[in-house]
């Protein structure tokens, strides 16, 4: 977690900073005078920033590196990424005793490690202000607020005792995770950092047990805890760019639970890190400072004149290469060009130490590889087009039936973990997604209640907030269809804005039972799917859930619904309600970009695009490559192909488009 590297013995700087040296390419450059430099302390997340300025020769625009001629002269600032981290740690009266010493002891190892010096800490607990009659409260600030230099105040409250745990107090793991989801104020929304939330809980949550004494009317089940914590952490980690880190410390551990927040938290601690005593845990807390170390810097201020093509940097002399497949090298972490990350091999040896300086030149071709230069003279990463999609699922009383026979499990019980599963796969990750249920309330058997909105609206800070209420609500009322659907004829909201990619998606396990019986009903659902595809360019979908559904309604919704399909999608349980959500979330994803303006001096016909550094072919057949979508203003590019699956199976982390070098084609 420390941003310090070994200083050379020829550079007086302080022990907590990073040169970036700027200096001549060429074996004939004169040599420089010595570095001026300046410091500043903490930075954005424990980082030390420092000013290196150089004075080199001026003149022509350098050779090959390690050749003739001059770089140019520029003064630079090299900022290491800060790193953030609040230690979420249960509180609980199971943690009481030997067990809440042996963590006190290893939090304090870790805080005493000159590795973590420059690291933000804060340390928070749950529960907080218990009391007789709610031994589950959470309510109130964290015990020491994360900021820097807070190693001494979060060693001090661990030592006093008035703060050890209250036998007989519960465990509200998934409240405390929420919390940092719900307080966008706090100073682990950083977007400037690395962000880390560590998770340390020796049970389960114990609060949402419906024989919870502190909660005796809760109903919520084992897999309503698993759905909230998935999507608490999921959202921390797609919205508030938060990584989030489970520790499960002594015996009585919840695995599912711990492993649930692991495989959403966006680390590399896929599942959750077991710690049965204290050198297990400092062993813990080793593994995780290490991981989490960056290996990110910031360049400041670049003077104008530098091409990000013509940039090299340096291991102790030693050139290191770009990678565009960010396996070991460095590559550029932002489009901007002003933030630089190392990979691979390259990144442990600044996290062991064994780097003395991080210098670059700027001026000679980028080295590529081994022995290759980069031709390139602008890159940019592509915006992701804004993909919407509203759920609008039936939520009468037959909806707590039973899918099928066979399967003991009720019909929304599978229908919410259907939608939980799809909110929180990263498949998915940048689709935005609203609710509406139909009726919109459980308000008697008979409901047939339609209001102007939405639920939810469809927005991309809500995956929580709808798994949320689901969780919460149980089915009833009549089947209200063809009024849902109608109402998106005049108010289609997010989904039908312009620009945006907007579908409707429709749930139902029967027919429309509001009002009296009419063989024209599927007529009028026809009508009301024509409508909305036509005037808004809505995708609408119809599945069928169960097996008590009315074929000739939905088969009316899904053949005008404008995807291609004309009859509509059958699932008889969960499994194959989340297959056919697959199966829409990859009709709804689009492999059209906008190509951002790049400037008057790029030739739009030296263009090259890489899904992960990978390069792709152009392809004017459109069977496995890009090309544009308006080949004159060239403002536009379609993915087709095996390129198109990818992304659609949200196995593609950046699209790139590179300007300068000969366009690749099909051999």
């Amino acid at each position: 977690m420390n941003s310090t590297l070994p200083i050379p013995l020829t550079a007086v700087l302080l022990i907590t900073l990073v040169p970036l040296v700027v200096a001549a390419c060429g074996p004939d450059a004169p040599a420089p005078h010595p570095p001026q430099t300046s410091s500043s302390a903490g930075g954005q997340g424990g980082a030390s920033v420092s000013t290196v300025t150089l004075s080199v020769g001026s003149g022509g625009n350098g050779g090959e590196a390690g050749g003739p001629g001059i770089c140019s002269e520029q003064d630079v600032m090299l900022q290491l990424e800060g790193v953030r981290v609040m230690l979420l740690l249960d509180h609980s009266g199971s943690m009481g005793g030997t067990r809440w010493n042996q963590a006190k002891a290893a939090i304090n190892k870790m805080l005493d490690d000159p590795n973590n010096a420059d690291t933000w800490f804060g340390l928070d607990v749950f529960p907080k202000n218990t009391s007789a009659v709610n031994k589950c409260n959470n309510t109130g600030d964290a015990p020491v607020e994360l900021g820097a230099n807070k190693h001494a105040e979060i060693k001090a409250w661990l030592a006093d005792t008035q703060n050890n745990p209250v036998g007989g107090d519960l465990t509200p793991l998934v409240h405390a995770v929420e919390s940092y989801m719900l307080d966008p104020t706090s100073a682990l929304h950083n977007e400037g950092t690395a962000n880390y939330l560590i998770v340390i809980s020796d049970g389960g949550d114990t609060c949402y047990d419906p024989d919870a004494t502190a909660d005796p009317d809760n109903d919520f089940t084992e897999e309503d805890k698993l759905h909230m914590l998935a999507s608490a952490v999921h959202d921390l980690k797609d919205v508030a760019g938060i990584k989030t880190i489970a520790i499960g410390f002594g015996g009585g551990t919840a695995p599912p639970e711990l492993d649930t927040i692991a495989k959403n938290g966006g680390s590399t601690f896929d599942t959750h890190i077991k710690a049965s005593n204290q050198a297990a845990l400092e062993q813990a807390f080793d593994e995780i400072a290490t991981a989490i170390r960056p290996c990110r810097f910031t360049l400041q201020s670049p003077d104008a004149s530098s091409s990000p093509s013509k940039v090299n940097f340096y291991f102790d002399d030693v050139v290191v290469p770009r990678d565009l497949t960010n396996a070991d090298g460095w590559n550029w972490a932002k489009s901007d060009e002003l933030e630089v990350e190392f990979y691979g091999a390259t990144c442990t040896q600044i996290k062991d130490g064994s780097v003395a300086t991080v210098s670059a030149k700027f001026g000679c071709p980028t080295k590529v590889g081994s022995d290759k230069n980069i031709c390139a003279n602008r890159d940019f990463y592509l915006p992701t087009p804004d993909v919407a999609v509203m759920v609008l699922q039936d939520f009468s009383g037959s909806m707590k039936d039973q899918p099928k026979l066979s399967t003991p499990t009720y019909r929304w019980t599978e229908a919410t973990s259907a939608i939980t599963n799809m909110l929180v796969s990263d498949r998915n990750n940048g689709i935005e997604f609203g609710l509406d249920l139909f009726p919109d309330t459980a308000e008697g058997t008979g409901n047939c209640d339609i209001q102007p909105y939405p639920n939810i609206p469809v927005g991309n800070y809500n995956h929580h907030m709808i798994i949320d209420w689901l969780s919460h609500e149980v089915p009833n009322g009549s089947t209200p269809l063809i009024k849902a659907l109608e109402r998106y004829v005049y108010n289609p909201g997010r989904i039908g804005e312009a620009d945006v990619s907007g579908s409707l998606v429709i749930v139902s396990d029967g027919a429309d039972s509001c009002g009296s019986f009419s063989p024209s009903k599927p007529t009028q659902l026809e009508d009301a799917t024509k409508a909305i595809v036509d005037k808004f360019g809505v995708k609408v979908f119809a599945i069928g859930f169960g097996s008590g559904v009315s074929a000739p309604q939905l088969n009316a919704i899904a053949k005008n619904g404008g995807t291609g399909q004309t009859t509509y999608s059958k699932a008889a349980d969960q499994t194959e309600l989340e297959q056919v959500f697959d199966m829409i979330s990859s009709a709804v994803t689009s492999c059209i970009f906008e190509v951002p303006y790049a400037g008057s001096d790029v030739d739009y016909d030296k263009v090259n695009f890489y899904m992960d550094g990978d390069p792709i072919p152009r392809d004017t057949t459109h069977m496995a490559g890009w090309d544009w979508t308006n080949a004159v203003s060239k403002t536009k590019v379609e993915f087709y192909g095996a390129y198109c699956d990818l992304l659609k199976e949200g196995k593609v982390t950046d699209v790139l488009i590179e300007f300068g070098c000969e366009t690749v084609v099909p051999k």
